[in-house]
Parts: structure tokens; sequence; C-alpha cells
């Protein structure tokens, strides 16, 4: 079973260039994967990877794959008819490679151009029923005035014992 846990954060630099820097470098996959007519993420990973980490030094390895999963998601999505785009702060995703929440103890740490950030964070009382779960994503996007961090938490689902008696029949 999954939930998302919705943090508003205070605005900082370094996480709101690396939301800007990862859609722009998603935006310029688009185009490769469009011109290229490829959707295939291995397809597009050999295409722009390389280039990719040649422009941009700074992004972590594991933002250039999602912003290259976002892409071909994107372009599947549009079935190579139109050209999408990112918006400047829309947002992007993480995972358990590019960040770790520490809800039980109060703070998030996200990877970024220059390093991993940590975040203290204050856990809203309804989502505190989840701060147990596992964190398995997020998706971090800017609205203007405060980050907003959707983590994604994951707890098994219980079975579901079969019954042990019969307790009637309908024959219709």
């Amino acid at each position: 079973m999954q939930r998302t846990i919705t943090l508003y954060l205070p605005a900082d630099k370094r996480l709101i260039e690396t939301i800007e820097v990862v859609n722009a470098t998603t935006n310029e996959i688009l185009v490769v994967g469009f011109h290229a007519r490829v959707v295939n993420k291995l397809k597009l990973h050999h295409l722009t990877y390389y280039p990719t980490r040649e422009r941009y030094p700074g992004i972590p390895s594991s933002l250039v794959c999602t912003a290259r999963d976002t892409a071909s998601e994107m372009l599947k999505r549009e079935k190579l008819e139109r050209l999408p785009t990112k918006k400047k702060w829309s947002a992007i995703r993480y995972n358990q490679r590019t960040f770790t929440p520490e809800l039980g103890r109060g703070f998030v740490t996200l990877s970024s151009m220059t390093g991993r950030v940590k975040l203290d964070v204050s856990v809203p009382k309804y989502f505190q029923q989840y701060i147990g779960w596992k964190g398995v994503s997020a998706k971090l996007s800017f609205n203007g005035t405060k980050l907003v961090l959707g983590i994604v938490v994951e707890e098994r689902t219980p079975s579901v014992r079969p019954p042990t008696a019969v307790l009637g029949v309908d024959t219709g």
C-alpha cells in the first residue's frame, strides 16, 4: 500500500537551481527523442547520456536518468505526434539513490547540483501515521514561493487470511 506525504519547505536556491536544470535537461532529451523518433528509454540513454553529462557536469547521474525516463514517458504519451515540454519549475523525480527521508528524525536529504542538501521538516499531524513506512520515491517542485515535496511511502499490504468456516450459500 502506498501513500504520499506532502511537505511544504522554504525556498532553497540549490534545489530551485536543480529543478530548473533537470527540467531543461528533460526538454533537451525530449527534442532529441522527438527528432530521432525514439521513445525507448535505453535508446534515449545511448543518444543523450554522455552529451548531457558533459553539458551539465553538476547533475547527479541518477537525476539525468530520471530526466531521460520522464522524457521517454512524455514522448510515449504524445505518441510522437507533438513535442511536449516541461515547465521551468515543474516536478522532478527523486528515487532511493537521490533522497533520504528521515521523517521520524525530522529531516530529509535531497541530491542537488552542489551535493546533498539536508532540510529540516515538520510532518503535519495527519501524515504522522505514515512516518514508520518506507520512503520509495519523491517529487520536488517549486510553486514560486515554496518548495513542494511529495514523498511516496510504502508499507506491505496485510495479507488476507482465507475463511475458516462457511457462513452461508446463496443458491440464487
